[in-house]
This record gives structure tokens, C-alpha cells and sequence, in this order.
């Protein structure tokens, strides 16, 4: 839930940064979150037509198409779930891990740098409810939903 991003401290998270997942809001969310770094380049290089590659999963299933050392990073040979050492991207590292800092704090990130990037992409042992790319008629049955979230708009809330 986003609720103790904007209520601060206090507001339980219940043991994970969520965020929305696994609710209704993940798409525009992330959607948002990749659309405002696009715009932020676009500026900077003065290229309005500059844009991110985007994985769609809908064409290419579980194999990723721009997870390629030219584009988002291809696999490493050494281990599945890191960046090849030949992406850009293998250097960057992760922030905000620490679970503590947000419930003690009411902060999202102290700022620390940690592990590097990791991806899993079709699969996640951790969450097994998420092991898999939605099919087409999934995609489909969600598209016809008509009430997708109700009060207090968490991951665990009726029709949520």
C-alpha cells in the first residue's frame, strides 16, 4: 500500500514495501514510474521523441526482447538472475531494500546503495503467485472488471 507514503509513521506495512503489487493500481503505478524518468530524458537530451524500450510480453511471452546487452541488460552466464557484466546496467545498484528503515521511519529510502540489480523475469520463488506472465484471457477477464478496488484500498481489500 501507498498509505504510509503519505500518512507517515505508524501506518503498518505489514513486513513489505508493497507499493500496490498485487493490486490494482500496479500497472498505472509502474507505468507512471517509467513514463516520468522517459519525459525527464527527453528534456535532457532534447529529443522529444527519445523513448524507453519496453518488454511486451504480449508478443514475445516469456522471453524478453529487450533484455539484451544493447538495450536493458542481458542475462549473466554466471548467474540467471544478474546483469551481464557487458550492460550499462550491470553497475547500477539497488536502493531502498531496508523494510526497517520504512517502518520505523515513515521514509521509503535512507538512501543506501546495496546489492546489485536483479531480475527474474516470468518467475519469482519468493511469491509464488507470481511464477508466471498473465495469458491473453487473463489480460482479457481483468479488462472486464468493472469495480477493481474498494476501501481501505490495500492488496488484501475486497474486489482488490
Amino acid at each position: 500500500s501507498v498509505s504510509k507514503t503519505f500518512l507517515g509513521p505508524g501506518q503498518g506495512s505489514e513486513g513489505g514495501i508493497d507499493f500496490s503489487h498485487e493490486g490494482p493500481a500496479f500497472l498505472t503505478w509502474h507505468r507512471y514510474h517509467l513514463m516520468q524518468p522517459e519525459r525527464d530524458m527527453q528534456v535532457m537530451l532534447q529529443d522529444p521523441s527519445f523513448a524507453l524500450p519496453y518488454w511486451n510480453f504480449a508478443i514475445g511471452g516469456n522471453q524478453c526482447d529487450i533484455c539484451t546487452d544493447d538495450l536493458m541488460g542481458a542475462r549473466s552466464n554466471f548467474d540467471s538472475n544478474s546483469l551481464s557484466s557487458n550492460s550499462v546496467f550491470s553497475q547500477w545498484r539497488v536502493v531502498c531494500e531496508f523494510v526497517e528503515d520504512y517502518e520505523s521511519l515513515g521514509t521509503i529510502c535512507n538512501s543506501t546503495r546495496n546489492s546489485s540489480i536483479r531480475r527474474n523475469p516470468a518467475g519469482n520463488v519468493a511469491r509464488p503467485m507470481v511464477q508466471r506472465l498473465p495469458e491473453p484471457q487473463d489480460v482479457a477477464l481483468c479488462l472486464d472488471v468493472n469495480m477493481f478496488d474498494t476501501p481501505p484500498f490495500f492488496s488484501d481489500s475486497s474486489e482488490s
